[in-house]
């Protein structure tokens, strides 16, 4: 005969895998977590399909041709044809004024988009303005500014009386290549942006799945409690099955959602040839997703048991929700410096264990000791809050009308 606990499990698992809710957010979440991480990257890197026209009023009378060819020969449209051209706009009588008005005209017809004031003293100063209805085109501004820059640096090479020839060849740039390795110097395959983005997306996916199950967790038995139907339950099966089963049964869900969300990964990662994770990171990232949804799955259910209304749940998700969002503070500067003492403080707290080791598994080779010495706080972890767990959802999912103060649930801890 089968224990109680796995047919709630089962029961819990089968019918949360057959909602439409599921099922809609199994496909949709990691195409949205998807398109959120590089459609960004993707429109500001696709390649321009319109040459861009910018007026140039040259008050030194020298910069705009140079400016112009510069420009037409280094930034090329798909077809060939330049991706950026110089309109000048030359300075009558020394009056500055109608040249900007005669530019501002030009402006407004569309027919520049946006144009450049440079100064006699651009060659002291470094300075110059650039105007336009949209500043935003940060591409359309670095390239101009380069252009502008080297243009100004070759003038005053010339004025100082040095072949610019010799310098062209100094400035050859430097291509430098990011290699990493591991501690015995062997070379392993990475991009450090592929990295990035692969540790970030480990990060993200651990705190949605963590908040969605937990607040399916805490409506679950909320739902249950107030429409009476714990008692059917309980009369059936012990709390502690009833319990141990919902925890089961959800993180099973859980799971399902990070094999399936992980195949459509691995599957686009490998399409696209930036595969940047082993096998054995993998297994650690579901190992410490296992672990950490036993441990927040226990803390969810106990405040599940404990709460009344819907709203008393909202509230302490949103709580919760602030929480666990800790670890994305240190996101950014943890891929940068993964050894950080921070993050390694940060990662023996169980609270923020699965996170926090989330981010560094694709980062670097961790000691062993540091693998060993989480999984082994979290494993403890898990026990001591499914045991406290058990003795508050015994009590509180048959507690209705008022919510438990802090004292009563230190006594059911307390109690046989």
């Amino acid at each position: 005969m089968k224990a109680k606990w796995t047919q709630v499990a089962w029961w819990e698992y089968v019918t949360k895998v057959r909602t439409k809710t599921f099922l809609f957010s199994l496909v949709v979440t990691p195409i949205f977590a998807f398109g959120m991480m590089f459609l960004p990257s993707f429109f500001a890197t696709r390649p321009e399909t319109e040459t861009r026209v910018i007026g140039v009023i040259d008050e030194t009378g020298v910069l705009a041709p140079q400016l112009d060819s510069l420009l037409m020969n280094r930034y090329k449209l798909p077809d060939g044809q330049p991706a950026i051209l110089v309109r000048s706009i030359p300075v009558v009588s020394n009056d500055l004024g109608a040249a900007v008005h005669k530019a501002q005209q030009l402006l407004s017809q569309e027919k520049i988009v946006g144009y450049l004031i440079i100064q006699p003293d651009i060659f002291s100063s470094g300075k110059a303005e650039y105007r336009s209805e949209n500043i935003g085109n940060l591409r359309l501004l670095d390239r101009v500014e380069s252009a502008l820059k080297d243009v100004v640096m070759r003038l005053r090479i010339v004025d100082a009386g040095i072949n610019p020839d010799v310098i062209k060849k100094l400035e050859t740039p430097i291509d430098l290549k990011a290699v990493k390795v591991t501690k015995t110097g062997e070379i392993e395959k990475g991009d450090p942006l592929q990295l990035f983005f692969t540790s970030f997306a480990f990060l993200m996916l651990m705190f949605f799945l963590i908040i969605t199950t937990g607040q399916m967790l805490v409506r679950s038995t909320i739902e249950e409690k107030t429409n009476r139907i714990v008692e059917v339950l309980v009369s059936s099966a012990p709390s502690t099955d009833l319990m141990v089963g919902k925890i089961i049964g959800l993180s099973g869900l859980g799971l399902t959602q990070v094999l399936v969300w992980t195949a459509i990964g691995l599957f686009i990662a490998m399409s696209a040839h930036v595969v940047t994770i082993t096998v054995w990171q993998l297994l650690l990232f579901i190992s410490y997703f296992i672990l950490g949804y036993l441990f927040f799955a226990a803390l969810f259910v106990a405040i599940g048991s404990v709460l009344t209304t819907e709203q008393e749940a909202q509230q302490w998700m949103q709580y919760l929700s602030m929480v666990f969002a800790i670890p994305l503070v240190f996101a950014i500067s943890g891929i940068e410096n993964p050894n950080a003492v921070v993050l390694r403080v940060l990662e023996f707290i169980p609270l923020f264990t699965p996170m926090i080791m989330a981010l560094r598994i694709p980062l670097n080779a961790m000691p062993v000791w540091e693998i060993v010495g989480t999984i082994f706080v979290l494993s403890v972890s898990v026990i001591a809050t499914m045991w406290a767990a058990g003795k508050v959802f015994r009590v509180g999912i048959l507690i209705y009308g008022k919510k438990p103060s802090f004292d009563e649930i230190i006594r059911w801890l307390r109690s046989a």
